[in-house]
């Protein structure tokens, strides 16, 4: 068809109107007033420190030079126009961090920040140059930062299928947390102005983040920028704020997994079968995890099914409403728990859905 058709010619613009869009983003976030963006750039100019941003060829390019400064401690990865990615996943994982973590390896500064944001901006993934740091932990280290080094008030909310250490943080500092289904935009309720609990934080482990008084969306720079300015206030490394909060509040693990079924139970099918989960598994019920029976404290039923132990480890177990898939959300308390708990979601999944 592409052959066959001739070429049109454009019509001519009528008016071009020409905005400044990062400019605008700097007018923003200095009068919103959640981001203390002249503390961030003396941070950067003058603290001993390198930070490494990898744009993955994305629509970030050129913003955070615009917004903080050009300095030789800043480096940038994946700046050139490459409409499939370098052949990459466009997406902030563990993976796509590999370049990173290498400049990061061979600096010798006091202060190491990476980031890798995903091609539309709008997710974020971090790392201090020792161990990378997902959202789970970053958006609860948001929270015990907004709340205790800034001095906001409000509550944390965070999608059903995030870590709970933003809830062991919120307990201790007597801050309320929502939880919500899965998606950005069941964060808005808590985002707005006029809302009746505003969030400090909203996150979700798909590396979504936004905070108080910032825009309604996932923002990737906003979660840079909070980085950067949490080394500033607090004078420590991201890892180390991170093992400092978890030596006070308790350590969490969370992962990410799940089987596929037979393509006949995909969609409704699944769902309704999976629904069983929710009258097996009830408060005050044992389920049997490794070697050790753990007791059902609390069932989540948002989205797919949540099942909280009193150890504080937890599984979800949730249909794809498009695939033949489940997907498990899980979190343990040491990292050798993630397979028990793998392994009870398994087991508890195909005896929902009568697979022997």
């Amino acid at each position: 068809m592409m052959d066959e058709t001739p070429l049109r010619d454009a019509a001519p613009a009528a008016g071009v109107e020409r905005v400044d869009l990062t400019a605008l983003y700097i007018r923003y976030i200095t009068e919103r007033g959640t981001l203390d963006l002249e503390t961030i750039r003396a941070f950067v100019r003058n603290a001993d420190c390198i930070i490494c941003v990898d744009h993955m060829h994305g629509a970030t390019r050129g913003r955070v030079q615009r917004i903080i400064g050009e300095y030789p401690g800043i480096h940038y990865l994946r700046t050139d126009d490459d409409y499939l990615f370098g052949g990459a996943t466009p997406e902030p994982s563990e993976k796509n961090m590999e370049g990173l973590e290498r400049i990061l390896g061979r600096s010798g500064a006091a202060f190491k920040l990476g980031v890798v944001m995903d091609p539309d901006g709008d997710r974020i993934r971090f790392s201090d140059g020792r161990m990378q740091i997902p959202m789970s932990y970053f958006g609860a280290m948001t929270l015990h930062f907004l709340h205790v080094h800034k001095g906001f008030r409000g509550v944390a909310v965070k999608s059903v299928g995030t870590s709970n250490f933003v809830n062991a943080i919120a307990e201790k500092l007597g801050v309320a947390v929502r939880e919500t289904k899965v998606g950005f935009k069941n964060f808005r309720p808590y985002m707005r102005r006029d809302a009746k609990e505003r969030a400090m934080v909203v996150f979700e482990e798909s590396d979504g983040i936004s905070g108080y008084n910032h825009t309604l969306e996932k923002d990737a720079l906003f979660g840079l920028l909070l980085a950067i300015e949490m080394m500033a206030k607090t004078g420590k490394k991201l890892g180390d704020y991170l093992r400092e909060l978890m030596d006070e509040y308790g350590y969490y693990y969370p992962d990410r997994s799940g089987i596929e079924v037979e393509r006949s139970l995909a969609g409704e099918a699944l769902t309704k079968r999976l629904v069983l989960l929710r009258e097996r598994y009830r408060p005050g019920k044992t389920v049997v995890i490794g070697h050790r029976e753990r007791t059902v404290t609390e069932v989540i039923t948002l989205d797919g099914t949540k099942i909280v132990f009193d150890d504080g480890s937890w599984l979800m177990i949730r249909p794809s409403g498009t695939e033949p898939k489940v997907r498990f959300y899980l979190e343990a308390r040491t990292e050798e728990g993630k397979r028990e708990i793998f392994d009870a979601a398994e087991k508890m999944t195909k005896e929902a859905l009568g697979i022997v």
